[in-house]
């Protein structure tokens, strides 16, 4: 680093085997050892890129830097350098899914839509069966459909369908896309299908949840919940519904009256799943948490020694 800095002020490149040899340097130190550095992880990054473009600059890569170099670039949120890299990464071998993929999320920030497709389509294509290809497919099906594309976003998830047929996971697939753009109709008819075929198994429940939970969509979930109780069904269909309708409504500041419907929900759930399940089951391992995290908070405010705490003010009486 000085010898490169000592050519830097004397107006002289430095040479481009110093320069990628730096960039891994510095990239080992900010992946491994940004904490016991004096300067912040974000210079270090800036060391690395600097490193990285020079070396590029004079045509000297290989695959591994290349990735580091993209892989900082994106962190950077120096789109518009990244683009050339990945470009590279796939001319040098372009049946690598993770590059088209990598590149797909540059031109996504990139605002472009139409070329970020392209990309996508080339990685789902290079993870064939591999159920890595899901997340891809989502993010594929989602981009057409905010370009206005319903033939094409409903392709993806059409082609999914019939490759996992007998899974829960192209409802799911189906749940996670109408959520994330705004399809409340179509997020409700996928998650009751998760629910009429899988309810029964609690993991399955909890995904279909979460998606409306990390979209900030918990008052669509509670609406869904509460409609496929009323439904009636398969008992611990039901158990599972009330249990996360409990978690839900611990999510946020609770009402007096949230709190009693969430621990009625827990109590029935609780009630159902005994019938249902094994006594040494882990879910009944929960069930003490929640209660307590249901239990009303103690006033901070403590009488004073020695009066009664049904006592009236002085100036009351």
């Amino acid at each position: 680093a000085a010898l490169a800095a000592a050519q830097s002020a004397k107006g002289t490149a430095a040479p481009a085997v110093l320069s990628v040899t730096l960039g891994d340097y510095f990239y080992d130190v900010l992946a491994n050892y940004q904490d016991q550095w004096e300067i912040s992880p974000f210079e270090i990054a800036e060391k690395v890129a600097e490193q990285y473009k020079a070396s590029f600059a004079l045509g000297l890569f290989v695959p591994a830097s290349l990735r580091k170099q993209a892989e900082v670039l994106s962190g950077l949120e120096r789109f518009e350098e990244a683009e050339p890299v990945y470009l590279k990464m796939i001319e040098l071998d372009p049946k690598d899914p993770l590059s088209h993929y990598g590149y797909a999320l540059v031109l996504q920030k990139r605002e472009k839509p139409a070329e970020m497709l392209v990309q996508l389509d080339a990685a789902i294509a290079l993870y064939g069966d591999s159920q890595e290809r899901l997340g891809i497919v989502a993010l594929a099906s989602r981009t057409a459909s905010e370009m206005g594309d319903a033939a094409r976003a409903e392709a993806y998830l059409a082609k999914t369908d019939k490759e996992l047929a007998g899974s829960s996971l192209p409802y799911m697939l189906r749940h996670f896309v109408a959520v994330s753009v705004g399809n409340k109709e179509a997020s409700e008819s996928a998650a009751g299908k998760v629910i009429d075929e899988y309810g029964k198994d609690n993991a399955v429940v909890r995904d279909v949840v979460v998606i409306w939970y990390q979209a900030g969509a918990v008052e669509d979930a509670l609406a869904f919940i509460d409609d496929r109780i009323a439904k009636g069904g398969e008992s611990l269909a039901v158990a599972n519904l009330e249990y996360y309708k409990a978690i839900l409504l611990l999510q946020g500041d609770m009402t007096d009256q949230q709190r009693a419907t969430a621990t009625a929900a827990l109590d029935d759930a609780e009630k159902r799943m005994k019938e249902g399940l094994a006594a040494d089951d882990p879910i009944f391992e929960s069930f003490a948490s929640v209660r307590e995290a249901l239990t009303p908070p103690v006033s901070e405010e403590a009488p004073a020694e020695g009066v009664p705490q049904d006592a009236a003010p002085a100036e009351a009486k």
